[in-house]
């Protein structure tokens, strides 16, 4: 996800994470992972993944792994690869 530098501080980006979080679930998918900004993304309620047992393929991303869990569901555990169009 992307917001452009201009329209930043506006809202746009926890718009776009409130589509993402409502489509997820609807799917019935049990979490979001994503790899992103660890000053942002906490406030939308993810937290760093490693640390709650989803061990990604690359440890350097550290805090910036992060994971929200989706419908009331604590969140899996296990070994996390992107899938591969998406590398890593």
């Amino acid at each position: 996800m992307c917001v452009s530098p201009a329209c930043q501080v506006q809202g746009v980006g926890g718009a776009l994470l409130d589509g993402i979080r409502d489509r997820a679930t609807a799917a019935g998918e049990r979490a979001i992972v994503l790899l992103g900004h660890a000053g942002f993304y906490p406030r939308f309620g993810y937290v760093p993944a490693i640390p709650v047992g989803i061990i990604a393929s690359d440890r350097s991303w550290g805090e910036s792994f992060m994971a929200l869990a989706l419908g009331g569901r604590p969140l899996p555990a296990g070994s996390f690869r992107y899938a591969g169009p998406f590398g890593a």
